[in-house]
């Protein structure tokens, strides 16, 4: 059941935010579409997904990077989803603090829920 759940979110995932994901699974970035859930027939579980994260520094042009580790217990949805954080030089302590803070929020809220997309969309 869990595997299936897992299965699917990854499918989403892959398809929504295909340029923001950087490994699935300990895999490099992906290099063929992903085009359906049997796609993923032979991912491991549970599903580790890292994602990186850009936004422009506004008047200077320069970027912000942050990369995202996501990885699924077993069991979840049903329990909460594990994440590391890493940002580049120009990202704070205390900004990536408040984006931990921030998902894990959000994975207590979501517990039992799929919310990887949701907490991707933020």
């Amino acid at each position: 059941m869990y595997e299936s759940i897992q299965r699917e979110e990854l499918f989403a995932i892959c398809s929504i935010f295909p340029d923001l994901i950087t490994s699935v699974n300990g895999i490099k970035k992906l290099h063929i579409p992903v085009d359906s859930v049997r796609d993923l027939d032979k991912a491991n579980f549970p599903v580790q997904v890292s994602l990186k994260i850009s936004s422009i520094i506004r008047p200077s042009g320069l970027k912000k990077v942050v990369i995202i580790h996501l990885s699924c217990s077993p069991t979840y949805p049903e329990t909460l989803l594990n994440f590391r954080i890493k940002g580049d030089k120009r990202v704070t302590k205390t900004q990536i603090s408040v984006l931990h803070d921030v998902l894990k929020q959000l994975a207590e809220t979501m517990r039992g829920q799929v919310y990887i997309n949701v907490s991707i969309s933020m």
